[in-house]
């Protein structure tokens, strides 16, 4: 935020990192959201246990290794899986937007 003052969000890649930045506003007195929002992805729940609820994309982590063992085992019986499979997601609206 020192190099781009005019930042105002920020979308990590995962929860956990999130959470970290999240922790890290709170012990710096950064105003979350009034300052910056800040947003994860997996849907962890760590993000409801925060001083404030984390606003994250919810993945459906299971059903994709399901999904993705499935698909090995028709390729080694010789079979094509799809090349595309949207099993959707869920946006949590956290009290950090």
């Amino acid at each position: 935020m020192e190099r781009h003052p005019d930042v105002d969000a920020v979308y990590f890649s995962n929860d956990d990192m999130a959470v970290g930045g999240l922790m890290h506003c709170l012990h710096a007195g950064i105003d979350v959201p009034g300052r910056v929002a800040l947003a994860g992805f997996n849907g962890l729940e760590i993000g409801e246990t925060m001083p404030l609820r984390l606003t994250t994309v919810k993945s459906p982590r299971y059903d994709i290794g399901r999904l993705a063992a499935q698909h090995i085992l028709d390729r080694l019986n010789g079979q094509a899986p799809p090349r595309c499979c949207d099993l959707g997601y869920e946006f949590i609206d956290g009290e950090t937007t």
